[in-house]
């Protein structure tokens, strides 16, 4: 992901409906219209030249990061300035997205993974990352490889194993994977692994088709 301007909900009532009896209402489907649901407020500033993760953890400013470079997690308002910011005692080797769970613990996705060749992946837990005030973070890190990945890099119409995306949800990470496939199908796979540090097996649970492609 590449957020080039950084954008907001202004109308989350438009994605909220009222669940209706099926035989009454079978083609009841809600029509959003992007033009109101969101809206540019602000640019980034120059030095997050890639933002790649967002998330918020307080509900007023927004945690993001570049996709690679310099390990610095940057807190930014609604008008895109810097608020805060916290350098990683960890590598930035391909972070593709950020989640937070109930608790306040943000997660950084460090599974940049485009050649799928890589057999050891890290995810960084951060603590409640509103109150750090170290000048360099050490995070719990959840180690993971992938359960039906057995050849790095795999042949070209399994290459399926480059995960973007991320959300928490009850105590488990889901991850969501850009299919590099050759051909392309179409497919993003889903996995799911705990949320504790330690040494973990995603594995997979569903996929969606997301459609014939390009990529």
């Amino acid at each position: 992901m590449n957020f080039a301007k950084l954008i907001c909900i202004v109308a989350v009532s438009l994605l909220v409906c009222t669940a209706l009896p099926a035989q009454d209402h079978a083609d009841a489907i809600p029509v959003i219209d992007a033009s109101k649901a969101f809206g540019e407020i602000a640019a980034l500033p120059r030095h997050i030249r890639e933002a790649s993760g967002l998330a918020t953890t307080d509900q007023k400013t927004f945690w993001t990061h570049n996709d690679g470079g310099v390990p610095i997690l940057f807190n930014i308002d609604s008008t895109g300035r810097v608020v805060k910011s916290i350098q990683l005692n960890h590598p930035n080797a391909g972070w593709e997205d950020l989640a937070t769970d109930k608790k306040g613990n943000l997660y950084v996705g460090g599974f940049g993974n485009n050649n799928n060749d890589k057999k050891k992946l890290k995810i960084y837990k951060i603590n409640n990352p509103d109150g750090i005030t170290e000048k360099v973070y050490t995070a719990e890190i959840i180690h993971f490889r992938y359960s039906d990945q057995h050849t790095f890099p795999p042949a070209p119409a399994q290459r399926n194993f480059d995960m973007d995306a991320m959300i928490a949800l009850g105590s488990e990470l889901y991850l969501f994977s850009k299919n590099r496939t050759e051909p392309f199908t179409g497919y993003t796979k889903i996995y799911r692994l705990p949320q504790t540090p330690g040494e973990h097996v995603a594995t997979p649970v569903d996929s969606i088709y997301l459609g014939s492609g390009p990529m």
